[in-house]
């Protein structure tokens, strides 16, 4: 046989050395850790689902709280608002014995006692108005009651010359009757 050609080896060669024991329980605790890490990525996508499931609850819940303070807090400035918007209807329609009865310390409170010192003022001027009116009025009817009773004739003219009243006596003297000059103007030239 040629001598370049070699021929398979039968035998096998076992180098040992003795290791430390800190490897090998490292090498353990690597393994473990690896397995905890498999098993914690199979749990990734249902907690991440989970938070986010809880986060959109939560927000949910905000949202529809903070709706419903806001709804309360309306309606707590609605129905003041309402009762002030019957109550200004009422006063336009002459009512003037309307107030108000709601007792706030904000801005509501202070429009609400600024509408009913309003109307106090309105009926108070009203009132006033009456009384100035009925005076006068009241002084008509006594002279034009005194003016039925004298025998002399009375005619009562206003600034323009028109006649305003006319007593009996005045009616009987000159043969008339009191609607027949009620409409009459008394010319310039007769007016002393």
């Amino acid at each position: 046989m040629p001598k370049n050609i070699q021929r398979p080896q039968d035998g096998i060669v076992v180098v040992e050395t003795s290791m430390d024991k800190s490897i090998s329980r490292n090498a353990e605790t690597i393994q473990d850790a690896y397995k905890n890490y498999l098993a914690l990525e199979s749990w990734k996508l249902p907690i991440k689902i989970n938070y986010l499931l809880i986060l959109g609850f939560s927000t949910l819940l905000m949202v529809f709280m903070a709706l419903w303070i806001a709804l309360r807090m309306s309606r707590g400035n609605y129905r003041p608002i309402q009762a002030l918007a019957q109550a200004t209807r009422e006063v336009a329609g002459g009512n003037l014995e309307m107030s108000v009865d709601i007792s706030r310390d904000d801005e509501i409170g202070l429009l609400v006692s600024s509408f009913n010192a309003m109307v106090r003022q309105l009926k108070e001027n009203k009132e006033s108005l009456q009384h100035a009116y009925s005076e006068p009025e009241r002084r008509r009817l006594i002279i034009e009651k005194i003016l039925e009773n004298v025998n002399s004739g009375v005619i009562s003219l206003d600034a323009e010359g028109n006649i305003l009243t006319v007593n009996n006596a005045a009616c009987r003297i000159l043969n008339i009757t009191p609607e027949d000059v009620t409409t009459e103007t008394i010319p310039t030239s007769l007016r002393s």
